[in-house]
């Protein structure tokens, strides 16, 4: 309401209460003339009636006009001070409502005033930025690089102070003279001042407030390539001073929105907030160690770009991105002991974390250079480990969603991780038939063992594919060595494995347990307690129906089991040293066994006792094999020798010298009439048993041979070493059979396992691509990130979606 509206009402008011005053004279003037006529009416006294003539008594004797006078005056007076007192309230309020209508006013005027400043500030910004038209784009280029040089707190004071003689001879060429390279500064200088207070420094121009600002200032400046140049420079001015980040991340927006070529420009370290880079193109940009908060995304070109440890934080991009999965097949698979998330390990070389409950990616992680074959949580889902085809075993912090520690322990192909209930240790098991267990704490090799090859029957043993030195690789495949883990109560770490011919698979532990597992079921039969030592070897008898176990320091035993029931049968008790090598003669009657006291022990099974204790050897006994007759017993020993004796008497036949180092390994022939021997010397030998002479000397291997092993028909040999390869000999030339060799084309055709299914390079444009759409679509071709994080403001990590858009990813 205005002031004449106020007036106007105030007025209307006190018209109304004068009609009413006045209607209370005007009722009195008539009660008093009433009076006067009932006195001239009744002036013949006989003609009037009784209650007239009394009413014109009093009238005459003066109580009524008395009485009336006196309430007539007080009617009046009391009248009259409440028009005083009315009077002077409307003149206290008319005066009260006059100053706040002109302190209104006032305020209206002061605030359209400072609109119009505004305003004509927002309007000015051009007027600021066209004062450096005459300013060449070159000299923003020198500002910058000597302010990066420098990193100054003040850049202002800094450039204020500067001697310009000096940069002038290091940063600008002849053709600039002292004079107007010091005015330029000046003026440079009297421009970051004005914009500092600017609404351009403090308010997000790609918001809808700013659109018709923002396309008057467009129209003016998109063909001034100085003003473009002075923009870039505000940019990258964000990674000096702090202070300007909304003013370079408004000029970065322009610069998007006048469709400035971007292409191959170095924005390192630049921070960029609350604004939009929609449709930008970065081809081939760097932003490594550049920080993105509150930025819009959608349609920009990043194809070729560097992203190096860049720190991309609540970016705005459109839904349809987010539920990104793996782009080639999943090979592992985990839920956390909590059942809030899952993991997923696949060929495309990547770790994914989900979260149960939505499906969404909370994670992707990157660092692998291979398929992950298996991915595990620790005991409080904190951390996943995860193990890949190369080898490499990586820890993740599942909360902040990067790597925490890469394990490095010569591994080859990791085909099973597995955290112990405490999640202090992780056991990994691989492709070279080792387990290794890992310090969490200190992510550290603990210990390193190898399982026993050797004793694997070929139908559980092997697999194989053609590696690049054309040797032909076979690998295990059953539980043995492609699964480790860990009991409820304790540490499970396999120092022994053996097979039976029904398909049972025994585990001797680092603690003294056994673990009997049906290989075709893949289900535990028993654990088998009875060592108080680390148990170093296993034999099953030929009819698997017993079990023999050697063991260590502690206790030195021998244990007989019985495999259907899992109940220990006896103990068998002569080493004093650790028991390297038990082996059952062809009939279950007799057992072998091999130590480290350097003898080897004859046992009568059926008797429980031991016929023969043999001393010839001068080092630990690592091997000990029947012939398939069992007649002979043959010996391989740390004093580089192997022993045959005689099984009825006892008495050694014959000593074979011919290694230079350990033997670990010895088999005869299924005719018995030929024994191999692997070694040390990274050797195998063939030795005549008859003669005890050496037949051949087998060549291949670039490491310790720790097992040999004949074909059933006795044609040919299989051999492994610590060089991770297994070979495959014909005994027939004494050769290595190659891939080449037409005899097994369909053994290895079926064997060969193609490496790269699909050429993962393609080419990088740094053109949009068009497409039939109202928007364009997200690009992010051949951009190599390293480390780094990019999450959407939900904190969905967006790294998959860079994948799947063709970037390398390395973490």
């Amino acid at each position: 309401m205005n002031q004449t509206e106020t007036e106007s009402m105030l007025k209307t008011i006190w018209e109304e209460l004068s009609q009413s005053i006045k209607q209370i004279y005007d009722w009195i003037e008539q009660e008093n003339k009433s009076y006067i006529d009932l006195i001239n009416k009744y002036a013949n006294l006989a003609e009037s009636s009784y209650t007239d003539l009394e009413k014109l008594v009093q009238i005459v004797y003066g109580k009524t006009l008395n009485d009336w006078n006196v309430e007539k005056n007080n009617i009046l007076m009391e009248l009259q001070k409440h028009k005083n007192c009315w009077n002077q309230e409307i003149k206290t309020y008319c005066q009260q409502l006059d100053k706040k209508i002109k302190d209104i006013i006032a305020s209206i005027n002061k605030l359209s005033q400072k609109e119009d400043l505004v305003q004509n500030q927002r309007e000015d910004l051009f007027g600021i930025l066209a004062s450096l038209k005459n300013i060449d784009a070159k000299f923003f280029i020198v500002i910058i690089e000597m302010l990066k040089k420098e990193k100054p707190s003040d850049i202002l004071y800094f450039l204020s102070t500067l001697d310009i003689q000096k940069h002038l001879n290091q940063n600008l060429d002849k053709s600039h003279n002292v004079n107007s390279v010091k005015n330029n500064i000046q003026h440079f200088v009297t421009v970051i001042k004005n914009i500092y207070d600017h609404d351009f420094n403090k308010k997000d121009y790609s918001t809808q407030k700013f659109r018709q600002t923002k396309q008057r200032l467009i129209g003016k400046i998109k063909k001034e390539a100085n003003i473009i140049g002075f923009l870039k420079f505000l940019v990258n001015l964000t990674y000096i001073d702090e202070n300007l980040i909304q003013c370079g991340s408004n000029s970065l927006h322009l610069l998007v929105q006048m469709k400035v070529d971007l292409t191959q420009q170095s924005f390192q370290n630049i921070k960029i907030k609350n604004t939009s880079l929609n449709g930008g193109s970065f081809a081939e940009c760097n932003f490594s160690c550049s920080k993105f908060n509150n930025v819009e995304i959608n349609g920009i070109n990043l194809n070729g770009a560097k992203l190096f440890h860049c720190e991309w934080k609540n970016l705005r991009i459109d839904q349809q991105y987010y539920q990104v999965y793996h782009d080639s097949g999943i090979l592992s698979q985990c839920f956390s002991p909590d059942g809030s998330k899952l993991a997923s390990g696949s060929w495309d070389n990547t770790v994914c974390l989900r979260d149960v409950k939505t499906g969404k990616i909370k994670s992707l992680f990157i660092g692998h250079n291979s398929p992950i074959y298996s991915v595990c949580f620790s005991p409080h889902s904190t951390i996943l480990a995860s193990g890949s085809q190369g080898g490499s075993i990586r820890l993740w912090d599942v909360k902040a969603g990067q790597e925490k520690a890469k394990l490095d322990g010569d591994c080859n192909c990791v085909y099973s991780v597995t955290f112990s209930p405490d999640g202090l240790t992780l056991a990994s098991g691989s492709q070279d038939n080792c387990i290794r267990l890992w310090d969490i704490r200190k992510h550290q090799l603990k210990s390193k063992q190898n399982s026993i090859l050797m004793q694997f029957e070929w139908q559980y043993l092997f697999m194989g594919y053609q590696d690049q030195k054309k040797k032909f690789i076979l690998d295990s495949y059953h539980d043995a060595l492609f699964s480790v883990w860990f009991s409820p109560d304790d540490i499970r770490a396999f120092y022994s494995v053996c097979s039976s011919p029904d398909g049972t698979i025994a585990f001797g532990s680092y603690y003294g347990t056994i673990c009997l597992w049906d290989a075709k079921t893949g289900l535990q039969k028993f654990q088998l307690d009875g060592h108080r030592s680390t148990v170093y070897s296993l034999c099953f008898t030929s009819d698997s129906k017993i079990l023999a176990s050697g063991s260590g320091s502690e206790d030195n035993s021998i244990h007989l089991w019985d495999v259907k029931t899992g109940k220990k049968k006896y103990e068998l008790i002569r080493h004093n040293c650790t028991v390297y090598s038990l082996c059952f003669s062809r009939d279950g009657t007799a057992l072998a066994s091999g130590s480290g006291d350097n003898s080897i022990c004859l046992w009568d099974v059926k008797a429980e006792k031991t016929k023969f204790q043999l001393f010839g050897h001068i080092g630990t006994v690592y091997q000990v094999c029947f012939s398939n007759d069992g007649s002979l017993l043959a010996s391989g020993s740390d004093d580089e020798t192997i022993r045959l004796w005689d099984v009825k008497s006892g008495q050694q036949k014959a000593k074979l010298e011919g290694h230079s180092g350990t033997v670990y390994s010895v088999c005869f022939s299924p005719d018995s009439s030929t024994l191999a021997s692997g070694s040390e010397d990274e050797t195998i030998l063939l030795w005549d048993v008859k003669s005890g002479q050496q037949k051949a000397k087998l060549d291949g291997h670039s490491g310790t041979v720790y097992s040999v092993r004949f074909s059933a028909d006795g044609t040919s040999l299989i051999s492994s070493s610590d060089d991770e390869l297994i070979c495959l000999w014909d005994l027939k030339t004494n050769e290595e059979i190659q891939s080449t060799d037409n005899r097994y084309k369909d053994l290895f055709t079926q064997l060969e396992t193609p490496l790269l299914q699909h050429n993962i390079l393609s080419v990088a444009t740094n053109i949009p691509i068009l497409f039939i759409s109202q928007s364009q679509i997200f690009q992010a071709d051949e951009a190599q990130i390293v480390k780094g994080e990019f999450f959407n403001y939900e904190g969905i990590d967006l790294r998959p979606l860079l994948k799947s858009k063709g970037s390398y990813i390395k973490q």
